[in-house]
């Protein structure tokens, strides 16, 4: 604790009054001496010169003492922006930290100056057709200013929905696999964007297979009808021989992800890849339905139809590439059904 007997307010003062001391009375012949060598005034002859070193004198000594404003804003480490602002009778001055952006700084004379041309339009009214037209054309040039800092302040805040929305699924995966994926997803509630959420889902779900997508956006978090499944959506017409067996390869591993997790949580959300039959015809906007699903129980897997109660189609163990021959078999083959009639 300073024992001084002065504080920062009385040093402030005191340098306040110095600096404003040493520009009282201003030495006339002094100003003559330092207007010598600048080349603006060494083309005048000497009324010339002795004229402008008197209205540069008047100017000198009739500047209002800004001393105290001075000194308090070198001691708060402030520093003056160079624009001024003008309005009826008025002229603002504004300072700020070293650190502050150039754009943080547009924006807040901006703001200000918004609020003195609205102080100048009240207070005038003798304006000319030409002087509004002038006014019009410069408040549309300040709007298409805003406009544009707020597009791109929108594209800074969807960068940074996806960049969560992708930092969040690395974390989820990272910390439990695809166990944690399907809780991860479920939360649809702490998503910053669900548009976002699905389409990172979707790039995850492609780097397993490119046949994979997510159908869905997060579900909205509702305590009294919680949403319980994650549905994962297969394309069999793009599927081959070689990529079925790479898929079951991926779908084996997330069985054994899931498993021993459902075991212990009984929150997890259980996981339907839905089997999406080949489309003749997709209207835009359509949703392209399922005709079975595929989903991981305690012991393998089982093959279900899609509609109304669900009866079982088939079964295995905790390899499913059986079950996918099968259910590809039975998508495809109700695409040749339905060209037959």
């Amino acid at each position: 604790m300073s024992t001084a007997p002065y504080t920062d307010d009385d040093l402030r003062a005191e340098a306040a009054r110095q600096r404003g001391t040493l520009t009282q009375d201003p030495d006339f012949m002094g100003v003559g001496e330092q207007m010598e060598g600048n080349l603006r005034w060494a083309e005048l002859n000497q009324e010339q010169f002795r004229q402008a070193q008197q209205k540069i004198y008047d100017l000198i000594n009739n500047a209002p003492d800004l001393s105290q404003w001075s000194v308090v804003l070198g001691a708060d480490g402030l520093e003056p922006l160079s624009k001024t602002l003008n309005g009826p009778g008025v002229r603002i001055l504004i300072a700020v930290r070293p650190d502050v952006p150039q754009e943080l700084r547009g924006t807040l004379v901006e703001s200000i100056g918004a609020e003195v041309a609205r102080l100048d339009a009240s207070q005038s009214s003798a304006h000319t057709v030409k002087e509004l037209e002038d006014e019009l054309a410069a408040a549309r040039a300040r709007l298409v200013v805003a406009e544009q800092r707020k597009s791109r302040r929108q594209a800074e805040v969807e960068l940074l929905e996806e960049r969560i929305v992708h930092r969040q699924l690395a974390d989820a995966l990272a910390e439990d696999g695809f166990a944690g994926v399907l809780r991860w997803w479920i939360r649809g509630h702490d998503h910053p964007s669900k548009r976002y959420a699905r389409e990172v889902m979707t790039a995850w779900l492609q780097s397993l297979s490119s046949q994979l997508w997510c159908p869905d956006h997060p579900p909205t978090t509702n305590p009294r009808r919680p949403v319980r499944t994650c549905n994962i959506a297969w394309n069999v017409s793009l599927t081959t021989q070689e990529g079925a067996a790479a898929l079951a390869r991926s779908f084996n591993s997330i069985g054994s992800a899931v498993r021993p997790a459902s075991r212990t949580d009984r929150m997890l959300p259980d996981m339907n890849i839905q089997v999406i039959p080949p489309c003749t015809e997709l209207r835009f906007g359509a949703r392209r339905e399922p005709c079975l699903i595929l989903r991981p129980t305690r012991e393998g897997w089982e093959l279900v139809t899609a509609v109304g109660a669900p009866i079982t189609v088939g079964s295995s163990g905790e390899d499913c590439r059986a079950l996918l021959v099968q259910a590809q078999t039975i998508a495809l083959s109700s695409l040749d059904g339905s060209q037959g009639r």
